[in-house]
């Protein structure tokens, strides 16, 4: 449904948390969104009967005041390869006359709007919603195990790796890094050169309480390559490593024809000592009669860059 300044409207709406913080229910939902700071209550439009029954929700009508179209910038998520989500601390709000109702290719988030409501209105009263509480106590439990992984041995050697390479490629390269996890995207300014990112995942609950030594895992990867190691303090020293092989153009991707065994795609990182680290993908050969093969967007990549090494990183920014 469509609607615009001065018409009336009708939403069936549940209360937020009127207490902002952290762990704050203001919106529902896996990431808090931040309000406009305002003495008038909010509340949420209730849709496709998400909300429980045990939370006050009903039909409310009023003028339509005020609207502003919320828009996130997308950012990259510090530690996962081409994955990206919206930075809800920089929200940009754009004053709006009317929203047209159906389907729209606009990139606006989220609609915030001024309902003036009679004075008899009776409004939903805030209510905690179970399942969104925990939802959000887990959220907040994983967060402290981060944030606790981080000062063990393997964390520090990690987040040392994380100082240099900002202190190093900090003006020439885009870093993205999670302030409460070991977690990392560079990304170099310049084409044909491959960014690289790392991350440590702890260990699942149930794994830790069979090896209570466990500390999780490390994941590197780079160009198209993905290798994930033992959470040790040896292996947290391998993150430098490719990150050094990155910089200077010691990353290369491979195309190898295996004849009636298809084709291998390999990603080969090599370290300033000689060492080699290979990940790869094996693609099948032709069978007879009808083939048919369908390729991840990923693959597809591979393919498309073919055999070539990836350009070293400039070390001083562009004067372009």
């Amino acid at each position: 449904m469509g609607f615009e300044l001065g018409q009336s409207a009708t939403w069936t709406l549940r209360a937020v948390d009127p207490q902002p913080g952290p762990n704050s229910a203001r919106e529902p939902g896996t990431t808090p969104l931040p309000l406009p700071e305002t003495e008038l209550p909010w509340f949420r439009e209730e849709h496709h009967g998400e909300t429980p029954e045990s939370v006050p929700h009903w039909p409310v009508t009023g003028t339509v005041r005020a609207i502003a179209g919320v828009v996130y910038p997308f950012v990259p998520v510090p530690g996962q390869p081409r994955a990206f989500t919206r930075d809800t601390s920089r929200p940009v709000r754009t004053p709006m006359a009317r929203v047209a109702a159906g389907p729209s290719a606009s990139d606006v988030a989220v609609f915030h709007v001024e309902l003036e409501v009679p004075d008899a209105s009776e409004l939903p009263a805030y209510a905690e919603d179970e399942e969104a509480a925990s939802a959000r106590q887990a959220r907040a439990d994983a967060a402290r195990v981060h944030r606790q992984l981080m000062s063990d041995p393997v964390g520090r050697v990690l987040e040392i790796a994380a100082d240099l390479a900002e202190a190093q490629f900090g003006r020439t390269c885009t870093i993205h890094r999670a302030p409460d996890r070991s977690a990392v995207t560079i990304d170099p300014a310049q084409d044909r050169a491959t960014a690289i990112w790392w991350i440590r995942v702890p260990p699942d609950a149930g794994d830790a309480g069979k090896n209570p030594e466990d500390a999780g895992r490390i994941g590197i990867h780079v160009g198209f390559g993905s290798w994930w190691f033992p959470a040790t303090p040896e292996h947290a020293a391998l993150p430098a490593e490719f990150l050094d092989a990155a910089a200077h153009g010691r990353v290369a991707e491979h195309v190898r024809d295996r004849g009636v065994d298809g084709r291998r795609l390999e990603t080969r990182v090599t370290g300033r000592d000689g060492r080699v680290w290979v990940d790869h993908e094996d693609l099948p050969g032709p069978a007879s009669g009808i083939h048919v093969a369908f390729l991840a967007g990923r693959t597809t990549d591979r393919l498309q860059h073919g055999t070539a090494p990836y350009e070293p990183w400039r070390l001083e920014p562009s004067t372009d």
